[in-house]
């Protein structure tokens, strides 16, 4: 039999397996329609109010100070939002410019609109997927891309923190979609790829703040100049239109005043900073039964559990700049940086885990597999999925305040962390592997 009758002979029993897998992905796609998105196109949110009217008084010209104040729920009920009128402030001024796309639409079709935008961003965060898959294994076949539209269905029906995004109608699926690009961009060292990302998510939402520190200890100099670069271009650009006042406001007044908001310490925000709230600070309305009254005790906590996670995450980035190593085809550090960013925030919903959609998409495809070869790497990736997917109890906030039970009542922040641990234990292997062939290789000559 020659060769080409070979491959014709294996191929032909995986074609109704392909098949099968294509039908259970066209299904979950189905499920997530019919469960998720077009619920959410018909269910008007507090989130959605805010950032509808936001882009559609900033289109108007009238973008300003105003949004943070009793004038902008006025705004938003006279837009038929009734009481589902919410804040806007402390969002970037920048931010009032997410939804423009649809703020010329009245509210209903807008908030369909919005819905069908973020399928399509969640399409392009999968493809994105691809690209770093096909990157780190040029030869990736059509299992490859099964295997991957396969994660990416399942996290369309099960992941919790995208289900709660859609529900809510926030902006984090487009916060998702730049932390893609970001990883896209540094896995390909295109830098301006790499800033242009940085540079929106920090005018979007201030959010990526450890991405920066991992440059940093990286070396990536031209990616960094490129973030700043683009920022200040585009809030020169829309300084016209939100006014200098607003951001004044903004930078001096609202983002010094975020980590102070006794509202962070409820379990609703799963961050570190809420569940040491809870522990040591104490609230008669948000933390009313704290193991201590000691809120020094918390922020010192707080600092030394994040300095023990960025540390090593810093230091490898400080090594492979210094000496590249040889390790597996997709590089777990960058994976395991955008793990921390949520856990450490001030304040993190559920929802402000979406951005994981895209380590999930990278980790469990097929070369994203061999950074859990071992045993306690796949065991703990599992005990993570089983902490993003389990069903959002923690909301029932009276139910979960105060010691102990509040220890029970952060998993997406536990998720996000045991996913880091995985990832840095993996570089750990890598590096004790390479030196450990090192040391054979030099016996053998000796």
């Amino acid at each position: 039999m020659g060769v080409a009758e070979q491959q014709q002979a294996i191929a032909g029993p995986r074609r109704p397996a392909m098949l099968a897998g294509w039908l259970a992905v066209a299904a979950l796609l189905l499920v997530f329609v019919w469960r998720t998105a077009l619920p959410a196109a018909g269910h008007t949110t507090y989130a959605f109010s805010a950032y509808y009217t936001s882009a559609r008084l900033a289109l108007a010209g009238q973008a300003g100070v105003r949004f943070c104040t009793p004038w902008f729920f006025d705004q938003q009920r006279a837009l038929g939002f009734g009481d589902r009128a919410d804040f806007f402030c402390p969002n970037p001024p920048t931010n009032a410019l997410v939804l423009a796309p649809v703020a010329w639409l009245p509210p209903l079709p807008a908030q369909a609109a919005w819905v069908a935008c973020d399928a399509l961003l969640l399409a392009a965060i999968a493809a994105l997927g691809w690209r770093i898959v096909a990157r780190a294994a040029p030869r990736a076949g059509p299992a490859a891309a099964l295997q991957l539209a396969l994660v990416a269905g399942l996290c369309g029906v099960l992941f919790r923190p995208l289900l709660a995004e859609l529900r809510a109608l926030q902006v984090y699926i487009v916060v998702a979609l730049f932390y893609a690009i970001w990883l896209y961009g540094y896995l390909s060292r295109r830098d301006w790829v790499c800033g242009l990302a940085l540079a929106l998510l920090v005018l979007i939402k201030l959010s990526g703040w450890p991405l920066w520190l991992l440059m940093l200890a990286a070396g990536r100099w031209r990616a960094l100049a490129w973030a700043v670069g683009i920022g200040v271009a585009i809030g020169l650009a829309t300084l016209p239109l939100l006014t200098f006042e607003f951001w004044r406001v903004y930078l001096f007044q609202q983002v010094p005043a975020i980590s102070a908001d006794a509202t962070n310490a409820v379990p609703a925000f799963q961050t570190l900073l809420s569940l040491l709230r809870q522990l040591f600070s104490y609230d008669a309305r948000w933390a009313p039964r704290p193991l201590l009254d000691a809120p020094w005790v918390a922020g010192l906590i707080w600092w030394v559990v994040a300095l023990g996670l960025l540390a090593p995450t810093l230091a490898a980035a400080v090594r492979r700049a210094r000496a590249p190593e040889p390790g597996p085809a997709i590089d777990p550090l960058p994976l395991a940086a955008l793990c921390l960013i949520v856990p450490l925030q001030p304040a993190g919903e559920e929802h402000h885990y979406t951005l994981l959609l895209i380590v999930m998409l990278v980790l469990f495809s097929q070369p994203g597999l061999a950074l859990l070869r071992s045993r306690a790497a796949a065991a703990g990736a599992a005990l993570a999925v089983l902490l993003l997917i389990v069903p959002s109890y923690f909301l029932q906030t009276a139910q979960w305040q105060g010691w102990p039970v509040a220890l029970l009542a952060y998993p997406r922040m536990y998720g996000a962390l045991v996913l880091w641990g995985v990832l840095m234990l993996n570089r750990d292997v890598v590096r004790e592997g390479k030196e450990s062939q090192i040391r054979a290789h030099s016996v053998g000559t000796s």
